[in-house]
């Protein structure tokens, strides 16, 4: 007999945050919004190996406050409402809209 997971609502889950998280072969990302790592004034990306150590961050453009993190074929999609930035996920030029 298989353990029943259980089934959650969106009430549930409504007072989660937004999905600023993304991971592929070589790590983690997390995408956040200003105030986040103790800078009040920019959001910003960071990207973590798979030991946990810092492999980059860089600064969104100003005043870009991402709603969800995507790793899609090398890339790091950050959405903001209609406009979505790609970041490389090596080293390199980090952000671009598309």
């Amino acid at each position: 007999m298989s353990p029943s997971i259980p089934s959650f609502g969106s009430d549930e889950r409504s007072d989660l945050p937004s999905d600023h998280l993304a991971v592929d072969a070589t790590g983690a990302y997390v995408a956040e919004n200003s105030g986040g790592f103790n800078d009040p004034t920019r959001g910003r990306m960071v990207a973590l190996g798979s030991g946990g150590s810092m492999r980059w961050e860089a600064p969104f453009p100003d005043e870009i406050e991402p709603r969800a993190l995507f790793a899609i074929g090398g890339r790091l999609v950050a959405v903001e409402r209609e406009t979505a930035y790609a970041f490389r996920a090596t080293p390199g030029e980090r952000w671009s809209p598309l």
